[in-house]
């Protein structure tokens, strides 16, 4: 009987140890979009927002996920929800916050901030201050502070739940909000964007930061790096002094640009239970959704845990899917487009939803991508799809198909000009325009225009449209047709490369740019923490490549410059960088000699990062502008960028990929060149 008890107790012990560290994923989400009319605070799409990131949290099997709406999101409600939260955490937890609201600065009271202001949540019984009421008075703004919840606010709660976590903990913090900022772009909706709420004594102080504030007080506090306290990050949609912007689905439907990157990652995490990715792996994928939709604001990453496995580690295996929108018969619509390699000619398979992984699953129907969006595509199967309701249907996608692409181009005609307006051509430089573009079968001039074609004083603009970013200048575009062709031809080559995307997670690898000075790295104190960088025209830096995987791989680099040029970087004949020394062995890390200089052209610049698992080499095929000494031995990623060298000659004729045997991923580095002051 002693044995049994023994076995029985250490059974139960056993249970208890296990159940003590279980890991368990609390999520907790602010919604505050429907602020009150009285309030001043325009209405926004947060309620979109949390539809997106529940799900997205829900496929990677959070168990306890609680939303906070609008009249609940108050100052007090805030306070209360992050109190419950830390009562239900345990050590070894991951807790996810999230705000979907507006973000304000506002006078920094306790004077220790270097400009004088501290950023907030814009909580439901927040206020502006009223227009009949100037001229204000110190009393009077100072009665609406404790409408806002202060960075020190959220930062007490932040440390006593990192406490509760302990130090296999983590903590992850969203804010899909504004910091405030200067100017807007287009009719979309902002996030923030009043002037910072300060009293009339208030004495404006230069500020030179560009990263977010941490939401966390001051970075010295002694606090941040404590071992005993579970690590944080924290992702933000904007720098400091900028605006977040919303974007808009097929339907119209505002989303907030960060929620809309969160739940594109998530969904697509495709590592197993002992996954390599890194937080700021995570950072460099919603990096790139943001930018190709929002590409004048810069997405922040900041905190102590940009290096920690993604939730520890324990990364949920779903391979990634389409959710369907409309059934037609045999038609299908889907949430998924042009942006992720589904145009025309792409093969897709049906599944019920819930699938895992479709290749241990027979497969309701197939079907082939007849027509795109850039965020939907529609999609005809062999027989009609007989789903009670789009919900009970996943979609799988077994080929992409990249390069259906039509340029429209709009030109500032005198048609379209008022008298004494800006320059403009005349309708006999128009018409030569178009008779000469129109050789570029894939060039169109009607509908919406991806590119405008301006005339200035002394230089003609080509102008990217959905940015207003200058792509280039040429003297006449009205007399140098053959020059302007080659433009818009480097410019259809350089969108094709940038919004090549691929993804094998046997091949991911992190990239970080570390500035140097007098040539010596310089120390990372000394450079900003919200990972988005920004480089001035003569400033140096070196590349340091880590493969955290499991795998070996190859990396290349294509630099893509603001005016289309296309610079191979890696490898590189010019500093003796060969193909085959661009071979990194997992786990291993190599931080390069060779220092790259920043000139112009300003603006921003993109590395195209390749991975392959195959050796490959990139710079034999920019410099030989698509040829390549090795022929017809190319390996796929290779020949997507071979193609885009004859693409502009092409009418369209997709390249079809099939999505088993990439053996590589791509994604962007982005930075931004400025100039000196």
């Amino acid at each position: 009987m002693r044995n049994k008890n023994a076995i029985i107790l250490t059974i139960t012990v056993t249970l208890v140890w296990q159940l003590s560290f279980a890991q368990t994923k609390h999520a907790l989400i602010f919604a505050i979009g429907d602020y009150p009319k009285a309030s001043g605070w325009q209405k926004i799409s947060s309620d979109n927002d949390t539809l997106l990131v529940e799900k997205a949290l829900m496929a990677q099997k959070f168990q306890d996920i609680k939303v906070v709406h609008d009249k609940d999101a108050t100052v007090n409600g805030i306070s209360t929800a992050l109190e419950a939260l830390i009562a239900i955490s345990n050590p070894g937890d991951v807790d996810v916050i999230h705000f979907s609201s507006h973000g304000e600065q506002i006078e920094d009271l306790k004077k220790h901030k270097a400009d004088g202001l501290e950023e907030c949540i814009v909580p439901y019984d927040a206020k502006l201050p009223d227009a009949d009421k100037r001229p204000y008075t110190q009393e009077y703004i100072e009665s609406l502070f404790p409408g806002y919840y202060r960075e020190d606010m959220f930062g007490a709660y932040v440390d006593k739940l990192r406490a509760k976590l302990g130090r296999n903990g983590d903590l992850v913090v969203f804010l899909d909000l504004c910091h405030a900022g200067a100017g807007t772009r287009g009719s979309a909706r902002i996030r923030g964007g009043h002037s910072a709420l300060v009293t009339p004594s208030f004495t404006s102080k230069s500020n030179n930061e560009t990263a977010l504030a941490t939401v966390f007080g001051n970075d010295a506090d002694p606090k941040m790096n404590d071992p005993n306290l579970a690590t944080y990050v924290v992702f933000g949609a904007a720098r400091a002094d900028e605006l977040d912007c919303e974007i808009q689905d097929e339907n119209g439907n505002g989303l907030g640009s960060l929620s809309y990157a969160i739940s594109k990652v998530f969904l697509n995490l495709t590592k197993d239970t002992k996954s390599d990715i890194t937080y700021r792996s995570l950072f460099a994928q919603i990096q790139s959704i943001l930018y190709e939709n929002v590409p004048n604001q810069h997405p922040v990453l900041a905190g102590n845990g940009a290096d920690r496995l993604l939730f520890g580690g324990k990364i949920i295996t779903q391979k990634p899917y389409l959710e369907i929108n409309k059934i037609s018969d045999n038609n299908l619509t889907l949430r998924g487009g042009k942006i992720m390699g589904l145009d025309s000619g792409a093969k897709v398979s049906l599944y019920p939803s819930g699938t895992n992984d479709p290749k241990n699953a027979k497969p309701i129907d197939t079907g082939s991508v007849v027509r795109a969006t850039l965020f939907t595509s529609e999609a005809t199967f062999n027989k009609p799809v007989n789903l009670k309701n789009p919900v009970d249907g996943w979609v799988f996608v077994n080929s992409t198909v990249y390069d259906n692409f039509k340029l429209k181009i709009g030109i500032s005609s005198s048609m379209t000009r008022r008298a004494n307006s800006a320059p403009a051509f005349s309708e006999a430089e128009v018409r030569n325009i178009k008779h000469n573009l129109t050789t570029l079968p894939i060039v169109s001039f009607a509908g919406s225009p991806d590119i405008k074609i301006v005339k200035g004083d002394h230089l003609d603009s080509i102008i990217i449209a959905h940015t207003g970013v200058l792509f280039d200048t040429i003297k006449s575009a009205g007399r140098d047709t053959a020059g302007l062709k080659r433009k818009i031809a480097r410019y259809i080559q350089y969108t094709y490369l940038e919004n090549i995307k691929l993804k094998d997670t046997d091949a991911m690898v992190d990239i970080k740019l570390i500035p140097v000075g007098n040539g010596a790295v310089v120390s990372s104190k000394n450079r900003s923490a919200d990972q988005s960088y920004t480089f001035k025209n003569g400033d140096k830096f070196r590349l340091l490549i880590t493969n955290n995987g499991k795998q070996d791989v190859y990396v290349n680099i294509l630099d893509l410059q603001p005016d289309g040029v296309i610079n191979p970087l890696l490898p590189n004949q010019a500093k003796r960088i060969t193909p085959e020394e661009l071979l990194f062995p997992a786990g291993t890390s190599k931080l390069f000699n060779s220092v790259i200089t920043i000139s112009p052209p300003y603006g921003k610049e993109t590395f195209k990062i390749f991975v392959s698992t195959d050796l490959i080499n990139m710079e034999d095929i920019a410099t030989t502008r698509g040829v390549s000494s090795r022929g017809g031995n190319l390996k796929i990623l290779e020949k997507l960028v071979q193609k885009s060298y004859d693409r502009p000659l092409q009418r369209g004729a997709g390249v079809e990929l099939d999505n088993n045997d990439a053996n590589g991923s791509t994604f962007n580095l982005y930075f931004d060149i400025v100039r000196k002051d």
